[in-house]
């Protein structure tokens, strides 16, 4: 969760998942930020999420508790939330059932609860790769596989079929190369051991 993120600022609240994805919340707007649901277990009363709620009742984004809050760091930065947006809190019951398992299904956000919760390394890396995010994998295979046709310029005598060959070689090599670094430096910085959030003593 080294990027996830929430900033409350004085029109807007802007929410971070671990892949650096951003999601905005207006706070005056007829939409805006009106009010923080804590989803408690029933039975137990432990939370589970927190719902961000607009002016009609309406979820904007929900957060995981035990990702978020969780531990005595995790309760400083409730505080610090529930102080920074200054609107009311409220509990809400878990409806389902008498057990918090699988509390997230048929929640509207349901989504929300893997997008705001640490990734695998594995899932990390398919959301950041750089054939998704730039430039989209079959195009990148595509320039690759016409580019690879004349790389055999290089091996000929006759000038034009060389510099074919040539820019053929530094296409690859453009399409390639930042595949490779993007791949490198993700799993430098995505397989690592997710920190557990500190326990109450």
């Amino acid at each position: 969760m080294r990027k996830a993120s929430v900033r409350v600022l004085p029109n807007e609240v802007a929410l971070t998942n671990t892949l650096g994805e951003e999601r905005w919340l207006g706070r005056a707007s007829g939409h805006g930020m009106a009010r923080l649901v804590r989803v408690v277990a029933p039975g137990t009363g432990e939370p589970l999420a927190v719902e961000f709620q607009d002016r009609h009742g309406e979820e904007r984004a929900l957060l995981p508790w035990k990702h978020w809050f969780a531990g005595r760091q995790g309760l400083d930065r409730w505080a610090e939330l529930v102080t920074a947006l200054a609107v009311p809190v409220v509990d809400r019951m878990h409806p389902h059932g008498r057990t918090a398992k699988d509390w997230w299904h048929g929640h509207p956000l349901s989504a929300d609860v893997r997008k705001m919760s640490p990734m695998q390394a594995k899932d990390a890396r398919k959301g950041t790769d750089w054939h998704r995010s730039v430039i989209g994998r079959n195009e990148n295979l595509a320039l690759v596989l016409f580019s690879a046709v004349l790389l055999a310029g290089l091996f000929s005598d006759e000038l034009p079929a060389f510099l074919a060959g040539l820019f053929s070689a530094l296409t690859i090599a453009a399409a390639l190369l930042p595949a490779m670094v993007s791949i490198l430096v993700s799993r430098f910085s995505y397989d690592k051991p997710i920190e557990k959030p500190e326990a109450d003593v």
